[in-house]
């Protein structure tokens, strides 16, 4: 009885740190951060890797459920222009004439509040946007 104790512990400890290690590497290949700031090894693989690491029962759903999320927005179908890896919808100026630039600066701060554009990119583009 022990030894199963044992064995179902070291089971879990194994499938604990080869996930954590998934993780790490998933995330800097793909630049999930943990909250919706620019990825850097802080924010994004380090943090994720220890966090899976130590509280693993919360932090690898949440990592998954991050990572859908913010894949299936750069895959979302927009015009797009490229800034590094970051997809940002390219208006042009004539564009601000229409009524929906309104809709168009929405869908461009939902992009900077998910982390995807910087804060200086939302500025070039709103003014792009706006025409100034």
């Amino acid at each position: 009885m022990e030894m199963e104790i044992i064995t179902f512990f070291l089971i879990g400890v194994v499938i604990s740190l080869l996930t954590s290690i998934w993780v790490a590497i998933d995330a800097k290949k793909n630049q999930i951060t943990t909250y919706d700031e620019p990825y850097s090894i802080n924010t994004g693989a380090l943090a994720w890797f220890f966090c899976c690491l130590i509280i693993w029962i919360v932090a690898f759903p949440y990592y998954l459920v991050r990572r859908n999320k913010l894949l299936s927005l750069r895959r979302a179908p927009v015009s797009q222009a490229t800034l590094g890896n970051a997809a940002i919808p390219a208006f042009s100026k004539t564009q601000a004439d229409s009524p929906d630039y309104e809709q168009q600066l929405r869908q461009l701060a939902k992009l900077k509040d998910d982390g995807i554009i910087s804060a200086t990119d939302f500025e070039q583009k709103k003014k792009a946007i706006l025409g100034l």
